[in-house]
């Protein structure tokens, strides 16, 4: 494991040595801020029937950050290694294969995870200057940020595979966000499809409909199936990335 952490410690010092990190820092930053000003915007004109936390998580400025973020953050994790030649020293270190795409993934996602950290900002705020319950209880407000880690683990694995998958870093970016975008707006197909609601399909969609999943959570509804599928689907993108690294590093 002493392994492991040195790769995960040179993995995290690259997001924050990079320039590009604090620029998509700063993006998400606006972005976040935006969205729930929107909220705030929202209950000054008129009584709602939702806590600000959850207006946040529906605003689509929100959703659009979060389909731009893991692409761009995890574009660089195989792609520059393999373009740029180090590639080669690192996989004849003493070290293994799983411990390479393992740091690469936990430092991507902890990374990532520095996004929402103003949320917390915002929320505690608002709870202060209002006196007011941003959620619907303290457990709605942790359910929501809990599901939000798991989204961002996901993607933050789908990042991996279209990284692992190209030399170019902007190639593996469109993938990734290609990707993610599938993933993430499936749930409005039906809206542009007749299909009847008792159908395998909807009942797919529905499974997988990431801005239900955040939006259920965050009105304190914790619910196991998205927890899995989660957890699972995190787990089969890894599995595809570690096999599609073990084939480019011998071929190369």
């Amino acid at each position: 494991m002493r392994t492991f952490f040195t790769l995960l410690g040179r993995e995290m010092r690259g997001y924050f040595y990079s320039p590009i990190a604090y620029v998509v820092l700063f993006f998400v930053f606006a972005l976040n801020g935006v969205a729930f000003s929107e909220s705030m915007g929202a209950l000054n004109k008129e009584p709602q029937t939702v806590g600000v936390l959850l207006r946040s998580f529906g605003s689509l400025v929100f959703w659009f950050s979060l389909a731009l973020i893991y692409p761009i953050t995890t574009m660089r994790c195989f792609s520059e290694e393999f373009r740029s030649g180090t590639i080669e020293t690192l996989t004849t270190a003493p070290v293994k294969d799983w411990q390479i795409v393992g740091a690469k993934f936990f430092g991507a996602w902890f990374f990532s995870m520095l996004f929402w950290a103003p949320l917390f900002c915002y929320v505690g705020s608002f709870e202060k200057l209002t006196g007011q319950d941003p959620a619907h209880s303290v457990g709605a407000f942790w359910a929501a940020f809990g599901m939000l880690g798991l989204v961002s683990m996901f993607y933050t694995a789908i990042g991996c595979l279209g990284s692992v998958l190209c030399r170019e870093q902007i190639n593996a970016a469109a993938i990734s966000f290609s990707t993610t975008v599938l993933f993430l707006f499936s749930g409005i197909i039906p809206n542009y499809f007749t299909i009847p609601e008792t159908s395998a399909a909807v009942n797919l969609i529905s499974y997988i409909n990431t801005p239900d999943h955040i939006i259920r959570s965050a009105l304190g509804v914790v619910d196991t199936r998205p927890i899995v599928y989660y957890v699972s689907m995190t787990s089969l993108f890894l599995f595809v990335t570690y096999h599609v690294f073990q084939y480019r590093k011998w071929k190369a």
